[in-house]
């Protein structure tokens, strides 16, 4: 009786210990400029491709696109960003990650 109640208490120690380690989406910085981070708008997708094609159904985009690489400051796990770049366009404006998340890309500078 002691070693089921020990491990029950183990278990709802490991359950509430591994809720609290979800990574925080809504304070990613861009690593080469300070005053650009990303806005979590949610999960659109299970990895970069499905969240990818997710995007494109979402906002009727179809030139073709290309994906770079950004470095932000994240250490939580071992996901990458990717910036979406549309054909007629330079800049990327919608960012993805490898876990199928989906963020927008925005300024701001403390005064």
């Amino acid at each position: 009786m002691k070693q089921l109640l020990l491990s029950i208490l183990f278990t709802i120690l490991f359950v509430a210990c591994d809720k609290n380690s979800e990574p925080d989406l809504t304070k990613i910085r861009i690593k080469e400029r300070p005053c650009e981070m990303l806005e979590y708008v949610g999960k659109i997708g299970i990895d970069f491709d499905s969240a990818l094609d997710s995007l494109q159904k979402r906002k009727n985009i179809s030139s073709e696109t290309t994906k770079v690489l950004l470095e932000v400051l994240f250490d939580f796990d071992n996901r990458q960003f990717y910036g979406i770049v549309y054909e007629d366009c330079g800049m990327y404006a919608d960012v993805l990650d490898t876990k199928g998340n989906y963020y927008l890309r925005s300024w701001y500078c403390p005064d």
